[in-house]
């Protein structure tokens, strides 16, 4: 399991290769709307061991884990609609609040340059951890079924 520990990078375990302020918001599916999740500081961290890098979040006030989950390369981040300072992804399984749960996930910056330097790392992250993952195919699905 990943990132439910007390540090930010897992007392030395993971190195931060992104770090900065966003707004999170979560896609309630029952109500069929977008809500405000958490604001606080998204980080890509890269595991020194195994090499894979997740996303991770935590609140600015409470320091509760909002979103923690591996970046797998099929994941489709698309642009945030009508805002050049948002981008818009699923996640299989982010862990968060425990039990890997299906969300979808949509992040805003200050501005597009902040917008587009996660982008750039987020990318980055997915070409990085491709060979990791071989399992999956690249709709995400494990190469056997």
């Amino acid at each position: 399991m990943i990132h439910q520990s007390t540090g930010p990078a897992r007392e030395g375990l993971e190195e931060i290769i992104f770090n900065m302020r966003a707004k999170l918001f979560i896609f309630v599916r029952d109500s069929y709307e977008w809500t405000p999740h958490c604001v606080g500081d998204v980080m890509l961290l890269k595991h020194k061991k195994n090499r894979k890098t997740s996303l991770v979040m935590r609140d600015e006030k409470t320091f509760k884990v909002c979103a923690s989950h591996y970046i797998f390369p099929h994941m489709d981040l698309s642009p945030s609609a009508g805002s050049d300072q948002g981008w818009v992804w699923d996640v299989e399984a982010d862990i968060s609040n425990g039990d890997p749960q299906a969300v979808t996930l949509a992040i805003h910056f200050e501005d597009s340059d902040k917008a587009n330097a996660f982008k750039d790392a987020f990318t980055n992250a997915q070409q990085d951890n491709a060979p990791l993952f071989p399992y999956l195919t690249s709709q995400g699905l494990p190469c056997w079924l």
